[in-house]
């Protein structure tokens, strides 16, 4: 049993679908694996098809793109986002993110896809060669003029064709590591904590196992959990027992930590001075509150 995703959690999901939808028109044509996710067998078959039927039609330009198309092995599945066809047998691997900076763990993500795909091939003795890919996210510098986006624009892709490999080694032993857990007749004596929600939220907390208790300690702006469980092994355990002035905190989080320590109102000195400089009307705009709608 697993909790179902709150409104913000499906808002963001929704967002991503969104933004995945616009990165396949940037390659109209294509051919949709509409399989559902969790019909692994049905994914294979359409994909297969699909494969078969853009090798068989090299000039047919709308065989020239996958989407969705599903993949098993290593006993892990993978839906790839965006598969384009650059010559006999060969592909391009793209990973859709609604990002703006792709992060390691979406390397890792698509280094994990690119393993299966290639493990599938072998195993299905199908005649398939990635040889290009990475992570297709969204353009920091792209300004839509109201008008209709463009979709070039919109993307920027993060090339990892001469890097994935270095991750070869985490990925096979993610593999190994995952099949020895669901072997193991036991669950693993692992109790809830900062690795329930990084790098991302698992959906069986608070079913399966206890949600693990507030680490208030994390409530510092862009406090990791490594460095929270850092400052546990020192015994520190709440925001009362650090430093406001301790090397260890950028300026962000001494004020904060100030503000939250003597419960005083924190003002940056040269706020007045700035806020003087603008004048009247005064706008604000919250842009973490209003990003995910850019493009919706």
């Amino acid at each position: 049993m697993k909790i179902e995703p709150d409104q913000s959690t499906q808002a963001r999901f929704d967002a991503g679908t969104h933004v995945g939808e616009l990165a396949q028109q940037r390659w109209p044509g294509g051919v949709l694996i509409d399989a559902p996710y969790w019909d692994v067998d049905g994914a294979l078959r359409q994909t297969l098809d699909a494969l078969r039927q853009t090798l068989d039609a090299l000039r047919d330009p709308d065989c020239s793109a996958i989407y969705e198309a599903g993949f098993k092995a290593y006993r892990t599945s993978v839906r790839a986002d965006i598969m384009l066809r650059v010559g006999d047998h060969q592909w391009e691997l793209w990973e859709v993110k609604s990002v703006l900076n792709p992060k390691e763990i979406h390397a890792v993500d698509y280094a994990i896809q690119r393993a299966v795909i290639q493990q599938w091939a072998i195993d299905s003795n199908f005649p398939l060669q990635i040889v290009r890919g990475g992570i297709l996210h969204l353009n920091r510098d792209y300004i839509f003029d109201g008008g209709a986006l463009e979709l070039q624009e919109l993307f920027t892709e993060h090339d990892l064709s001469d890097t994935v490999d270095d991750y070869t080694n985490e990925v096979q032993n993610s593999f190994v590591d995952a099949a020895a857990v669901i072997d193991d007749a036991n669950p693993p004596p692992i109790l809830p904590g900062p690795h329930c929600s990084d790098p991302y939220g698992c959906p069986f907390l608070g079913t399966v196992c206890e949600i693990p208790p507030h680490d208030e300690l994390t409530l510092l702006p862009r406090i990791g959990a490594n460095r929270a469980e850092v400052w546990h092994s020192e015994g520190i355990h709440q925001l009362d027992q650090l430093d406001p002035n301790s090397d260890d905190l950028n300026v962000i989080q001494s004020r904060a930590l100030r503000g939250h320590v003597t419960g005083e109102l924190q003002v940056g000195n040269g706020l007045k001075k700035q806020l003087d400089s603008i004048g009247y009307p005064r706008y604000h705009l919250d842009f973490e509150s209003t990003g995910s709608w850019m493009i919706l």
